[in-house]
């Protein structure tokens, strides 16, 4: 398979996704090599990121690299944690939220040991306050999956958002958190954003979920 990507380079996004299912990290640098020389990962990671979907000038070329970020969630190694935390400041939110799902994953597969792993846990922090909701959501979901205290907080001011699709994500992962351990700190975010909120309305719902974590 991995003699196959320069060969048919047309079949690349598939032939990752196969490499990925088969945790082939001797593909990693590969698979690496062919997305810098698809798209131009220096000015997409340093261009403003966009909260909408951006219409690529090449978008089989952005599909290809998309696949390899996917790809490379699956293939928990050093190269390919450096690779997927750098694509999390793409500009564009399909490949952000590709980023950072790979970033979590390799975390998760590995336990944090690798170099640059509470990288992961600051890329999530960033990605909370994303200008996508796409990528924000992501992030919120990918929190629930990590017992880190610093990403309680974060989270805990996300249960006072307007949008009901964003609170009740940041609900859903301050319960998975605090399932995971972090009892202490989601009760003690939940009691500070308490004191500061004056809507009737979210201080119910913040009130009641804090109490169904008691219960």
């Amino acid at each position: 398979l991995i003699a196959l990507l320069e060969s048919y380079p047309q079949a690349t996004g598939e032939l990752a996704e196969s490499l990925g299912e088969l945790k082939a990290i001797e593909a990693v640098s590969p698979l690496i090599k062919m997305a810098q020389s698809l798209v131009d990962v220096e000015e997409r990671t340093s261009s403003t990121p966009s909260a909408q979907p951006i219409d690529e000038e090449d978008r089989i070329s952005a599909d290809i690299y998309w696949h390899i970020l996917h790809a490379l969630g699956k293939m928990p190694t050093q190269e390919a944690l450096d690779f997927v935390l750098k694509a999390t400041n793409d500009s564009a939110p399909d490949k952000r939220e590709a980023a950072l799902t790979a970033a979590t994953s390799i975390y998760l597969a590995d336990g944090g040991k690798l170099a640059k792993s509470e990288e992961v846990i600051g890329a999530l922090v960033k990605a909370l306050n994303d200008p996508s909701m796409q990528v924000k959501q992501t992030a919120m979901e990918a929190s629930g999956t990590i017992k880190k205290a610093e990403l309680v907080e974060p989270l805990a001011k996300l249960t006072q958002a307007g949008e009901t699709a964003i609170s009740r994500k940041a609900f859903d992962a301050l319960r998975a958190i605090h399932n995971l351990g972090l009892k202490a700190e989601v009760e003690s975010a939940l009691a500070v954003i308490l004191t500061a909120e004056r809507n009737g309305n979210k201080s119910k719902k913040i009130k009641d979920f804090a109490d169904s974590l008691k219960s």
